[in-house]
């Protein structure tokens, strides 16, 4: 019944929205979202590239990227733009001036939440990770499915809005927003975006907004206001204000008193969301982090991202037994080693050495594959009895690992030979 009521009562909506601010320079802005090791030594820098007007750059080619790690330049050898979505926090500060109605006995609420409505009904499940703030409300967060934001919003609407004109807004749901669009992403290079759809704030001072802004502006969080209120307000201070925190953040500010044509937003998102997977070469080969910084040269200009970093954590190579011997042999025989080599930190690389280790003495030694085999044929002067042996494995970066020691016991002639770890 509530539903069938919005919608009969919604109404073509007219006029233009009122201002929409970009926190980048003439130039635009290049954020640096993450770097990574994808398989050594290739490394991938996730960066989005955004014009003056905060819309994603397109078309950019590797030649436009430079990278510098640990303060030197290494080769880009691809850009590929992906769109990984957004994460999106939308949050409702409902008050008086939300249940203001207009010549048509509409509330501004009703506009307002056709707008959303519109926005998730045609909005492509999986692709953004949406949340859902709202005063005295219902809670979502960090969903995939626009469906249950709306179902949610919907609920809170039809339990809520009979009360708008009682309420007292206040900023904790734009706080609560802001650290839910902080939040880990799900997909590297996703972009942030903080919707706050307020009534104005009996109280509200300038500094009150100074930490949103700073919490806001350290995540790369675009705060979009929309500001319910009388058309005389867009000269408040508290206006100017809002206006200000969007112009700081990269995002919009709406003044909305029902009359103004609300931002589209899936066309605004779908402006936003893109990002470049820069590929290089690391020079690093040894565990640890470091600097990286990338150079954007963009149709209005170069652009140059805040310093990240990347996470070398290269470990030695894994070596377990494969085969050992478990018959009786001659203490003279050629006895058959194995090991398997793994890498724990999911790096696979070649080797370039190993070496067998019996009684702490090196006996043989391999600089080309098989690097996991050995026939080894034990010294006749060697005593019968046990012997402690192990091989080891060093890879192309020099970091060396090897299998557990194990005591080989050989026997004389027709001895047998045990094995125990």
């Amino acid at each position: 019944m509530m539903r069938r009521w919005m919608r009969a009562a919604f109404l073509a909506l007219s006029l233009g929205w009122l201002v929409a601010l970009p926190a980048a320079g003439a130039a635009g802005q290049a954020v640096l979202w993450q770097v990574r090791l994808e398989r050594y030594p290739q490394a991938v820098a996730y960066v989005s590239v955004y014009a003056a007007d905060g819309t994603f750059v397109p078309d950019l080619t590797a030649e436009a990227f430079t990278v510098r790690e640990a303060g030197q330049a290494r080769p880009v050898t691809a850009a590929t733009a992906t769109q990984p979505g957004l994460h999106i926090a939308l949050a409702l500060n409902p008050g008086r001036p939300f249940a203001i109605r207009d010549a048509r006995g509409v509330p501004r609420h009703l506009y307002i939440f056709y707008q959303l409505q519109s926005w998730l009904e045609h909005e492509q499940a999986e692709r953004h990770d949406l949340s859902l703030l709202t005063l005295n409300g219902p809670t979502v967060t960090h969903t995939d499915d626009p469906r249950a934001v709306l179902d949610a919003l919907t609920d809170y609407y039809a339990l809520q809005s009979r009360d708008f004109r009682a309420m007292t807004p206040e900023l904790t749901p734009l706080v609560h927003a802001i650290a839910q669009a902080a939040a880990p992403s799900p997909r590297a290079g996703m972009g942030r975006v903080v919707l706050f759809v307020t009534a104005p704030i009996e109280g509200l001072q300038a500094a009150d907004l100074d930490l949103p802004r700073q919490q806001a502006q350290n995540a790369h969080i675009r705060v979009w206001v929309w500001l319910v209120a009388p058309p005389s307000a867009a000269e408040s201070p508290q206006a100017r204000w809002w206006a200000d925190l969007a112009a700081a953040t990269g995002g919009q500010f709406t003044l909305f008193s029902g009359a103004e044509v609300l931002p589209d937003l899936q066309q605004a998102f779908d402006r936003l969301d893109g990002v470049y997977q820069v590929a290089y070469r690391t020079a690093q080969s040894q565990p640890g982090t470091y600097p990286v910084q990338v150079t954007v040269r963009a149709p209005t200009g170069t652009l140059t991202t805040e310093e990240g970093r990347l996470d070398l954590n290269l470990q030695p190579p894994q070596v377990r037994w494969l085969a050992v011997p478990q018959e009786p042999v001659r203490g003279t025989a050629a006895i058959r080693l194995e090991v398997a080599v793994t890498f724990p930190d999911e790096q696979p690389r070649p080797l370039r050495r190993s070496a067998l280790w019996v009684d702490g003495v090196q006996v043989a030694e391999h600089t080309v594959a098989p690097f996991e085999r050995f026939e080894w044929r034990p010294d006749p002067d060697l005593p019968p009895g046990p012997h402690r042996v192990q091989i080891e494995v060093e890879d192309a970066l020099g970091l060396v690992g090897a299998a557990p020691e194990v005591e080989v016991t050989l026997g004389p002639a027709a001895g047998r030979v045990g094995v125990s770890p």
